[in-house]
């Protein structure tokens, strides 16, 4: 586990409760099963397998699931209680949030924010949907001199994930069209991306945006939603 050893001198003689996805530690989840939109797994506790069914996507969720289960342990929460809270848990708006898009089509609406791990994470839960799978993608912010290379790479791992489709706005995210190649298609500003998804997105496609905080994509995601159709003004 990363830093378990920086941390052991750390907590001397205090009790340690361990978690991850590591066969070694403490709380560890067994039997995954993972679905486009939810996770599923076993967790050992008193030489007992309880079952946990997480409404959330991805396997970071559920690591992050270990980490609560965890401290509930500590604290001596009861398993049922454990179960009962994980099953009730519900995305937070724009961190990898499934939603329901125009003309019947589905929206994984992470425009919270962005870095190249999560990233990786979010094309994972993309390709999990059957059908199409299309990529809106912003500039990430804050990534140094090797900014142009790292949004280079991003097209390229877009297109080796199975993505059909990208669609590229900001300066710096259309370096990513370049790796990505045929299907690439770069928009100057979000208004006109947004009226070309809403023609576009149909019943067979899942279309993951994905951007920097600052680009302002959740305004697109929020208006490409079936919840925004009745006053989807175009994004200025």
């Amino acid at each position: 586990m990363p830093y378990a050893d920086v941390w052991a001198p750390m907590i001397a003689d205090r009790k340690v409760l361990t978690f991850g996805l590591e066969s070694e530690a403490d709380i560890r989840a067994d039997y995954i099963q993972l679905d486009p939109s939810a996770s599923h797994f076993l967790v050992e506790m008193d030489g007992v397998s309880h079952h946990f069914d997480l409404p959330l996507p991805g396997l970071h969720n559920v690591n992050n699931a270990l980490a609560a289960i965890a401290l509930s342990r500590a604290l001596e929460v009861p398993v049922d209680a454990m179960v009962r809270g994980l099953a009730s848990m519900r995305a937070v708006p724009h961190r990898l949030q499934l939603r329901a898009g125009l003309n019947d089509s589905r929206l994984i609406d992470d425009t919270y924010n962005a870095n190249p791990g999560s990233y990786l994470q979010a094309l994972k839960t993309l390709t999990g949907f059957n059908g199409e799978h299309w990529l809106v993608l912003g500039d990430f912010g804050e990534l140094g001199q090797d900014s142009d290379k790292i949004h280079a790479e991003m097209g390229k791992q877009a297109r080796d994930a199975g993505v059909s489709r990208l669609f590229t706005v900001g300066n710096s995210s259309r370096m990513a069209g370049q790796l990505f190649g045929y299907g690439a298609q770069h928009f100057e500003d979000i208004g006109t991306l947004q009226q070309s998804l809403q023609q576009e997105l149909s019943r067979d496609v899942t279309c993951l945006i994905k951007g920097s905080r600052f680009m302002q994509l959740d305004r697109l995601a929020d208006q490409l939603s079936q919840q925004g159709e009745a006053d989807a003004a175009v994004v200025k």
